[in-house]
């Protein structure tokens, strides 16, 4: 969690330094039933799409998290998982980013050109 996000839970739950995100006792269902209609409150006051739920904001962040760190164990700790495959949801595995990378790479190494030449002279 972000400092920002932490100081706001201090201050919203009268200075407490643990056990805040999650204050409520589990209703019934096993489900938390504060944080769920807190949210839903806020969302109708903002005219947000009903589709925005409490895991969008957790979704966004081990996306992005992944997406900058590239440091599965890190995130899964800062989520609170336990298996690494469990963190599949977050990585949006796209090739694209791979390719530019490697070409990067090769560019600088210019590895790609010793490499393209290897080639023209296996097929030649």
């Amino acid at each position: 969690m972000s400092e920002r996000v932490k100081r706001m839970l201090e201050r919203w739950c009268g200075g407490r330094k643990e056990g805040w995100v999650f204050p409520s006792p589990r209703s019934q269902s096993g489900h938390l039933t504060t944080i769920a209609k807190g949210f839903q409150a806020a969302r109708e006051r903002s005219g947000l799409d009903k589709k925005l739920v409490p895991y969008s904001a957790r979704h966004t962040y081990g996306t992005y998290a992944m997406e900058k760190s590239r440091n599965a164990f890190a995130v899964a700790k800062s989520m609170g998982h336990v298996d690494l495959k469990s963190m599949e949801p977050y990585q949006h595995q796209e090739l694209e980013p791979l390719r530019q990378i490697i070409d990067q790479r090769n560019q600088r190494k210019k590895f790609g050109q010793v490499f393209g030449q290897v080639l023209e002279n296996v097929n030649n």
